[in-house]
């Protein structure tokens, strides 16, 4: 059936999926469009706020906090239209944005997963696309953000320009997807082994795998606030980057990636655990220490 589902993910983000879902309110979509707020066990009120203030949304609430894409996927399982719009609680639509994502994914019968420009509330370019991972595009990809969080404004240029000129994108930022239903029932949905992180980059590249392409779309702009939600538990948002690091480079990477990220992370942690078992560095929450130590067992033992 033609139209636009519209999923939005949060977790302990209340004001921010407010702004979210007025935004989707002020900015519609010209096609028939159901929107549906899955909420991860917020204990802030949002599901309560959902309730209230939204009530033409289909809410799913969990008692506890899923993960990003076990949570996603269901509602992705029960989905009436044919294209799906992925979004985190931090982001709001901009004018025009939904109409855009739409008409290009009509028009492109081989593009399976679309994702817009994202930019803060400035306006500033953020990096949500890239080329297939390999060691030194991971490598480039953690350069970019750390020069992007520096407000670096030559290389925000550059990228913005470099990925508007028709760049080579494999991946998207799943705080912004719209996505073919029927690609979703050829590539399958997230992956729920990754509980957050590198679950967008793992779908992206099972959707190419099935046939379709990843497509850019910088004239849809989605203003993305990044990593409230991480925020609310960061050692938790820590440990989970980095387990799903090695589990990505284990489903996907070379012997030579394979090991060579294990190493890093093995490294990483060890000195982390060894500098917060001697006082060198701030304990901070205690579950950090016990974090890295199972981050340096995953390592070792690589992660299934």
């Amino acid at each position: 059936m033609n139209g636009l589902e519209i999923v939005v993910t949060n977790y302990n983000t209340r004001e921010l999926l407010t702004a979210c879902l007025a935004s989707i309110q002020e900015h519609p979509a010209s096609c028939p469009t159901r929107l549906t707020v899955v909420d991860n066990g917020s204990t802030d009120g949002s599901a309560l706020m959902v309730g209230e203030r939204f009530p033409e949304a289909r809410l799913i609430a969990f008692a506890d906090n899923r993960g990003y894409g076990p949570a996603t996927n269901r509602a992705l399982r029960e989905l009436d239209y044919e294209q799906v719009l992925l979004l985190n609680a931090d982001t709001r639509v901009t004018p025009g944005c939904l109409d855009a994502l739409c008409a290009a994914l009509a028009a492109d019968p081989h593009a399976g997963v679309l994702g817009p420009r994202q930019i803060d509330d400035d306006g500033r370019y953020q990096l949500s696309c890239g080329a297939s991972l390999t060691l030194p595009r991971e490598t480039r990809r953690w350069l970019r953000h750390r020069r992007l969080r520096r407000d670096d404004a030559q290389a925000r240029l550059f990228l913005e320009q470099h990925y508007a000129n028709g760049a080579r994108i494999d991946w998207l930022s799943g705080s912004a997807l719209l996505i073919r239903r029927e690609a979703l029932r050829r590539a399958g949905l997230f992956d729920e082994r990754f509980f957050l992180y590198f679950e967008d980059i793992d779908l992206c590249l099972r959707i190419r795998r099935a046939g379709y392409a990843v497509r850019y779309v910088p004239d849809a702009a989605i203003v993305h606030h990044g990593g409230s939600s991480a925020a609310q538990a960061p050692e938790l948002a820590e440990y989970e980057y980095r387990r799903s690091q090695l589990l990505f480079w284990a489903k996907h990477g070379d012997r030579f990636g394979r090991m060579a990220i294990r190493s890093w992370v093995g490294l990483r942690s060890l000195g982390l655990w060894l500098g917060l078992r001697s006082g060198a560095l701030p304990i901070g929450d205690a579950t950090r220490l016990s974090n890295q130590r199972r981050l340096l067992r995953l390592a070792w033992e690589g992660v299934r």
